[in-house]
C-alpha cells in the first residue's frame, strides 16, 4: 500500500466512535431524544402542583392520579385491576375542582377536569379517544397535555377560571 492509502486508513480510524473517548451525559440531560417519559412528566407536574395548590389556597389532595394498568403492569395485577373496575382509556389525573361559568346569560357547570399526560410525540390510543369523548359528553373538562409545560398551563388556566367564578 502507498502513503496515501495509509493516510486514508489512519483518518478512518480517527473518525470511529469506538476510538474516541466517550463523554458522560451531564446530570439532568435527557435520557432519550424523545424527551422525558410520561412517568417523569407526571412526577414533575405533581411536585409543581403541591406548591401551586397551596399558593391558591387549595388542598393539594384535589388533584389525584388514577391508576390504570398500562403496558407496564403485570398480567396478574392487570387482571385484579380489571376485576375492580379499571376501565381502559381513563385519563391519568383528575382535578376535583368544580367550575361554574356564565356564557351568554347561561350558566355552565363543569364538575372537574381530567388530565391525560403524553410525551412530546405521544399519541392517544383508541380507548383514550373514546373515553375523552364520553367524559366531555358528561360535561367534564379534559386536557390532553404533551409535556410538563402544557400540563402546567392547562391546570393553571382551569384553576384560575374556577377561582374567579
Amino acid at each position: 500500500h502507498g502513503p496515501k492509502t495509509r493516510q486514508k486508513a489512519a483518518r478512518g480510524r480517527q473518525m470511529k466512535p469506538d476510538t474516541e473517548k466517550r463523554r458522560k451525559r451531564p446530570a439532568g440531560a435527557l435520557k432519550s431524544l424523545a424527551g422525558p417519559s410520561e412517568h417523569e412528566i407526571a412526577k414533575a407536574v405533581y411536585r409543581w402542583w403541591q406548591g401551586f395548590a397551596v399558593s391558591k389556597g387549595l388542598d393539594p389532595g384535589i388533584l389525584f392520579h388514577i391508576p390504570n394498568s398500562g403496558a407496564g403492569g403485570s398480567r396478574g395485577q392487570a387482571g385484579k385491576m380489571k376485576a375492580e373496575g379499571t376501565v381502559p382509556g381513563v385519563p391519568d389525573y383528575f382535578l376535583a375542582l368544580p367550575l361554574r361559568s356564565k356564557v351568554n346569560r347561561l350558566y355552565c357547570h363543569i364538575p372537574g377536569m381530567f388530565l391525560e399526560l403524553k410525551r412530546a410525540r405521544g399519541k392517544l390510543s383508541d380507548s383514550q379517544q373514546e373515553m375523552i369523548s364520553l367524559l366531555r359528553c358528561h360535561d367534564y373538562m379534559v386536557a390532553v397535555c404533551y409535556g410538563y409545560y402544557e400540563a402546567q398551563r392547562a391546570i393553571t388556566a382551569y384553576v384560575e377560571r374556577a377561582l374567579r367564578a
